[in-house]
């Protein structure tokens, strides 16, 4: 079991994937946390084998299951039907883009009942990901999907691929998560909320977990 979770720290842990888009091999990681009733909040499920669904059920019971952006909802069907007593919970406008999701509840600012006191969460304002990232408060660990990369190795057709897309080999937002700004303002207002959280960790979900100094990482990729 422990070469497929990877304990982050006292209840959180991490799930790792293998992940290739367009070629590049970007990796791709769910984020596990323990709630107050005891049981587990998935983020960004994977597609996860037999051996992946037997280790995170050695945990606990998963309790709510998120889809944290427009974009990564491709398995969640699969994950909602490994773990049918879980909440499903949607990024903002994700049901009227992708038809045949599994009923779900909408995320806003406000965090829902099964995490409220254990894990902040923030929808991330003026881009069209409708992202909405995390903040583990009791291991000061903030969990991003797609807002910043931190892929630091890889083939050459990676390090091409990345490198022109401006996420590679540094902690950033990538060319392409730019592209969905349509109010900087907004977007700026967002970023700065997240930079008040007090985290140190950062998880993201393409690269590595930065594991101290991501606050200040945090920062100044995102100019603040």
């Amino acid at each position: 079991m422990d070469s497929i979770l990877r304990r982050i720290d006292e209840g959180l842990w991490t799930v790792d994937l293998p992940f290739s888009l367009m070629g590049l091999s970007l990796g791709a990681r769910s984020t596990l946390a323990r709630l107050r009733s005891g049981g587990l909040f998935l983020c960004s499920p994977g597609p996860f084998e037999v051996a992946h669904v037997e280790a995170i059920r050695s945990l606990g019971e998963v309790e709510a299951i998120v889809a944290p952006n427009s974009f990564h909802h491709l398995y969640l069907r699969r994950a909602a039907e490994h773990f049918p007593r879980a909440r499903v919970f949607l990024a903002p406008g994700l049901r009227e883009k992708v038809q045949n999701l599994p009923a779900g509840e909408e995320l806003r600012d406000e965090a829902p009942e099964p995490w409220t006191g254990a894990i902040e969460q923030l929808v991330v304002a003026g881009s069209k990901a409708n992202e909405v990232v995390f903040f583990h408060a009791a291991t000061r660990t903030l969990v991003l999907t797609d807002l910043a990369f931190n892929v630091r190795r890889g083939g050459a057709w990676t390090r091409l691929g990345m490198k022109l897309n401006g996420g590679f080999g540094r902690f950033g937002p990538t060319r392409v998560l730019r592209s969905t700004i349509h109010d900087r303002a907004a977007f700026a207002a967002s970023m700065e909320r997240i930079a008040s959280w007090d985290f140190d960790r950062v998880i993201v979900t393409h690269g590595d977990v930065v594991e101290t100094g991501g606050r200040e990482l945090f920062r100044q990729a995102f100019e603040l």
